[in-house]
């Protein structure tokens, strides 16, 4: 019996540690052209929710996205460390979470796999925690960045050219 207790109290605290932390990222698949020179900032921006006396810590991570062979840089936005560090129980966070910067030496391609040693998962993701009286409820949130070439502008003159040349042999 008290095996079953024991479980059963486990199983309960388990569902209370996830339903405590809610992390939502508006638009975690996005599509940015590589810039010519310099470098880009791709913003991520969404939600995080604590609810059920649990607070937000200062405990998060953003894992770098990767090609498999590169990754991108990153920071964290300064406005949600302000908000994880506070950790006001029940809050709620909406706005910017974390940039990803993209180089104009960086490579076309998808960028979506984690790069670094931690996480729940080889996909690149955004990490969130909410603590109350020693209980930790984490919640994650995939998200990836799709760098495409620009196309050069003799290339755009060409194609510019062969569209009118078209255009005009239908009339």
């Amino acid at each position: 019996m008290k095996r079953i207790l024991f479980v059963a109290s486990l199983a309960v605290v388990a569902a209370a540690s996830q339903a405590a932390v809610n992390l939502n990222i508006s638009n975690p698949v996005q599509v940015v052209a590589l810039p010519n020179v310099g470098t880009i900032g791709v913003v991520f921006s969404g939600t995080v929710t604590t609810w059920g006396g649990f607070a937000p810590s200062n405990s998060w991570a953003v894992e770098l996205p990767s090609d498999g062979t590169n990754f991108l840089g990153g920071a964290i936005d300064p406005g949600f460390a302000a908000y994880a560090a506070a950790g006001v129980v029940n809050s709620n966070y909406a706005g910017n979470l974390f940039t990803i910067f993209v180089n104009s030496t960086d490579l076309p391609g998808v960028y979506d796999l984690n790069n670094s040693g931690f996480g729940f998962s080889p996909f690149a993701e955004m990490i969130v925690s909410a603590t109350r009286n020693g209980v930790t409820a984490v919640d994650n949130e995939f998200f990836s960045v799709e760098i495409t070439p620009v196309p050069e502008p003799a290339s755009l003159a060409i194609l510019g050219l062969a569209a009118a040349a078209l255009a005009r042999r239908k009339k």
